[in-house]
């Protein structure tokens, strides 16, 4: 009630469930994940964290991704769950009589586990035409009944081959839910001559994938989103030091955890063909069937498990994709973190924004025992001091192999000794570095117009550190921060970086000041102990770029993003408009020049030019070239004091 004489603030609630959802502010993550539910490989777009929770469900890690994100303070999330394979009903009207007819199959949209219960089916003759219903629980999915003519199809279900009326019929009396038959009876039912029951086949779901099965999914899932633009990525549980084949040596590896043999987890050298739909095929060398579930190639041959001894087998190993005339001569070595830069690369150069960032975890210690934090940790490994980079330090070839964290050889290199021997740099000892190059790490890099290797590691941040975490996935548990640290970059202004940003979790363990300057120096991220009754804090914003780069930290990197995205912005609206004349180059440079004026008066550059250029031939084909140079804002990393005490 209301009290229309008495003094005072009168207050009424309203139910907010009808108000719209705010714009997002933050930049886009996109997070690739495991459900046991949910949309299958497409994007989906959170504008409610609940409704994506009730979608998905808990199983797998998409929304414990989504959770760590946001609680980072992204409010722009897409989703992505990836892994997974539809289930198929195949042979439904069937008939092996003289004339052999192979049926439809079905393919069904929700890819869940109970496939089989969830959906029914119907078939049969209906006014001796054939007829084909398809229900998931009580609602009609599909439907293509000429004589009734019913005809129904929500895009839940797909339908492939043509419906010839023989075969089995499922289900009994005329088509109705009460009359059909599930799924996992149809395939059940009993055959008749020349009339088999059909096969069901049931959904991949996409959790509990082993390593390599998690990069195939994820190499596939970035097929998918080439054309589909965000500002960064980053998938639960990847890890930057996954155990990798080109790391096993009985020597250095004893226990054998980066053989592939015997690890699923480990990745193998892989080979990439394409088939004859125009898709990549993935064939791991230690494993006898491809990505597509094919067991033999071209030639009908079986497709082996290759031993590498030697760098020799490893150029000679073949392997014929089925479907197709194309061979594939020698494996290649491949990673997570070079697949994930890879496509951020791509996106910065073909996407709509300016520059796309990965986010990437590693492995956790075995314990946070003393003894086993400083094995997880490691150390740096020992440089030849008269070989240096171009800023003077002495961090290219390595005398003698780091460990643990810090001797990651993609980051801080590593002596031959510690390669296999299949390992295309096994005789002279691993550089650091991430450079694009294809679909193999070990394939030659691709230089830009200056003739620089392109440094993926620029794309690339690298979070090791494990904390608490308390958020709408689970109150307290221990995570990599990986996924936060996407989240916290995606809600900062492109002048602040990560380095010393206070984190919304509980430190598990203090890494020494020393363990923080190696780790520091190599691009991998701990949190910093700040005293008691104080948040812990990132160490710091470095990519895991080589010194070589100009993009060693994400701040450089994140304020191009925003160079590129001002120059889209600013010269799409010239496209379209008349040909590139004289009046048309001075409108563009005078507009450019505007905006990025403005970015140098706000404090992201300190000084800028630009040219536009177009020849004869170019303006005929209304094509023009614009450079530019900048200088973004720096860091503020360190302050050196100087203290002394005066005499009394």
């Amino acid at each position: 009630m209301s009290y229309n004489n008495l003094p005072g603030v009168q207050v009424s609630t309203i139910d907010g469930g009808l108000v719209a959802r705010r714009v997002p502010t933050s930049k886009s993550v996109l997070v690739l994940g495991t459900a046991a539910q949910g949309p299958a490989e497409e994007p989906y777009l959170v504008s409610d964290r609940a409704t994506a929770a009730q979608t998905f469900g808990f199983t797998g890690n998409l929304i414990r991704g989504l959770e760590e994100v946001a609680l980072g303070g992204a409010d722009n999330v897409i989703l992505f769950r990836i892994g997974t394979t539809p289930a198929t009903l195949a042979g439904v009207g069937a008939n092996t009589g003289s004339v052999s007819v192979p049926g439809v199959t079905l393919s069904f949209g929700q890819v869940i586990s109970s496939v089989d219960t969830s959906y029914s089916i119907w078939y049969g003759l209906t006014g001796g035409t054939p007829a084909l219903y398809v229900w998931y629980g009580t609602q009609l999915v599909y439907a293509n009944d000429a004589y009734n003519d019913e005809h129904v199809d929500t895009g839940d279900v797909t339908v492939t081959g043509t419906l010839t009326g023989t075969g089995l019929t499922l289900g009994s009396g005329s088509p109705s839910l009460a009359n059909a038959l599930t799924v996992s009876a149809a395939a059940a039912a009993t055959p008749q001559t020349n009339k088999p029951a059909p096969t069901f086949t049931a959904a991949v779901i996409g959790t509990g994938l082993t390593g390599r099965q998690l990069y195939v999914a994820i190499a596939e899932a970035l097929e998918l989103l080439d054309i589909y633009p965000v500002d960064s990525l980053c998938v639960p549980d990847v890890e930057f030091d996954n155990p990798n084949v080109a790391f096993y040596n009985v020597v250095t590896d004893p226990n054998g955890v980066n053989n592939p043999a015997t690890n699923p987890d480990a990745l193998d050298w892989l080979a990439v063909a394409t088939d004859a739909a125009g898709n990549k095929v993935y064939k791991w060398a230690s494993e006898t069937v491809d990505s597509n579930g094919n067991t033999t190639d071209a030639n009908n041959v079986p497709l082996v498990s290759e031993t590498f001894t030697s760098a020799t087998q490893r150029s000679a190993a073949t392997w014929q994709p089925k479907g197709t005339t194309i061979t594939v001569t020698g494996y290649g070595e491949v990673n997570f973190a070079h697949l994930l830069a890879s496509f951020a690369y791509k996106q910065e150069k073909i996407g709509q924004a300016g520059t796309c960032l990965v986010f990437i975890g590693t492995s956790g210690p075995a314990t946070f025992k003393l003894v086993d934090l400083r094995t997880w940790a490691g150390f740096l490994p020992e440089y030849d001091p008269t070989v240096v980079d171009q800023v003077g330090n002495a961090d290219i070839k390595v005398l003698v192999d780091g460990s643990g964290l810090l001797g990651n050889p993609y980051l801080a290199g590593c002596t031959g000794a510690r390669l296999h021997v299949a390992a295309t740099d096994a005789a002279t000892g691993r550089t650091a570095g991430l450079f694009l190059s294809g679909d193999y790490y070990d394939s030659p890099a691709e230089i830009d117009k200056n003739g620089n290797p392109i440094d993926l590691g620029a794309y690339v941040h690298v979070v090791a550190d494990v904390a608490i975490m308390a958020n709408g996935f689970k109150n307290g548990y221990a995570s990599n921060l990986a996924n936060y640290a996407a989240g916290y970059t995606a809600g900062m202004d492109e002048k602040v970086n990560l380095t010393n940003k206070p984190v919304k979790a509980t430190q598990l363990w203090k890494p020494n000041s020393v363990q923080l300057d190696s780790a520091t120096q190599i691009g991998v991220n701990f949190l910093r102990f700040k005293g008691n009754n104080s948040l812990p804090v990132f160490t710091h914003g470095q990519t895991a770029a080589t010194n070589a780069s100009d993009y060693k930290n994400l701040l450089r990197q994140r304020i191009k993003g925003l160079v590129v995205d001002t120059l889209r912005t600013t010269a799409d609206p010239f496209i379209g408009a008349s040909s590139i004349d004289g009046l048309q180059i001075q409108a563009l440079q005078t507009a450019l020049n505007n905006k990025l004026l403005a970015l140098q008066k706000r404090g992201y550059i300190a000084n800028f030019s630009f040219t536009i250029t177009t020849t004869p031939a170019q303006q005929r084909i209304g094509h023009a070239q614009i450079d530019i140079t900048f200088s973004p804002a720096d860091e503020l990393i360190q302050l050196d004091a100087s203290v002394a005490v005066s005499r009394s």
